[in-house]
């Protein structure tokens, strides 16, 4: 038997993981962030401005891992 936060800690887990995984596959923004995690010269040459992708990755990983904590102390 689980507490019902423990089913919506799980149920906001598996939301947000279907939403990055749409986003990095599906959207422009996640697909220039992964291009320029795979090689930022190519990136670069292709008109993709590295230094606002990496900006946004460390806002996300801000955004996620302040996520993170907020379902941890929750439960």
């Amino acid at each position: 038997m689980l507490p019902p936060v423990q089913l919506v800690g799980a149920a906001i887990s598996i939301a947000f993981l279907a939403a990055f995984s749409w986003f990095f596959l599906k959207s422009r923004i996640g697909i220039a962030m992964r291009a320029v995690a795979d090689s930022q010269q190519v990136a670069m040459a292709m008109g993709i401005d590295v230094r606002r992708y990496f900006a946004l990755a460390w806002a996300m990983a801000g955004a996620v891992s302040a996520l993170g904590g907020v379902v941890y102390v929750v439960q």
